[in-house]
């Protein structure tokens, strides 16, 4: 469970960074400038509840290789994200009105706690206004073309856990496709992102009625 925070972040950065644009003109400014995009990824990811498929592998710092997992991500922005780990283990995280549930399949009880979203490095790109993070993070548009564009973005604080975040996005859909996350100790997590699909129910971002939860 140690990497669930790097997990949370990086998704959230994933998929805040989206964006939709509708004149040629729209899609020239925004290439060349992230907070721009920024602004536009919110009306975007927060119009519909979406899924989208994941893999995901951690490389610990000094390897050229790491573990990797897979599953399906469901967004309900700006209130709820769940993920739900399918390979190797099955196992699932819901962030939801900065609380914050844990649970394995099959298991009759899980943990629970609250996490103030917007203290944390990464998290906080869901809930802050764009002037507030263009004062906590420095954005850059890396390349832009056609077919995808890539951004970075890392904090002006030296003292985050957070190092630094490389989004690829595909400008045809809006959507990101792969995202690397880094923070200080070296160590790397990658989320490579498909098949986006609009969900019909909210039911998910309940959490389970059948799990005793234990709070810390």
């Amino acid at each position: 469970m140690r990497r669930l925070d790097l997990t949370a972040a990086m998704v959230l950065i994933c998929v805040v960074l989206v964006c939709s644009i509708d004149r040629v003109a729209a899609e020239d400014s925004e290439a060349a400038d992230p907070w721009q995009r920024l602004q536009s990824v919110r009306a975007t990811l927060t119009a519909t509840p979406t899924s989208a498929t994941f893999v995901q592998e951690f490389q610990p710092a000094g390897f050229t290789s790491g573990d990797r997992e897979s599953g399906v991500m469901y967004l309900a922005l700006p209130d709820c994200i769940r993920w739900d780990y399918q390979l190797p283990f099955a196992k699932s995280f819901l962030l939801c009105n900065e609380t914050i549930y844990l649970w394995n399949s099959g298991e009759t009880t899980g943990r629970r706690h609250a996490l103030r979203v917007s203290e944390q490095p990464g998290l906080d790109l869901m809930t802050l206004q764009v002037d507030l993070l263009r004062e906590r993070y420095q954005a850059e548009v890396v390349a832009a073309g056609p077919d995808q564009i890539e951004l970075t973005l890392s904090p002006r604080a030296p003292n985050t856990d957070l190092a630094s975040a490389t989004l690829i996005i595909d400008p045809r859909h809006n959507r990101p496709i792969s995202i690397q996350y880094a923070d200080r100790q070296g160590n790397l997590t990658r989320f490579d992102l498909a098949d986006y699909q609009t969900l019909d129910s909210s039911n998910l971002f309940d959490p389970p009625a059948d799990i005793q939860w234990l709070d810390r």
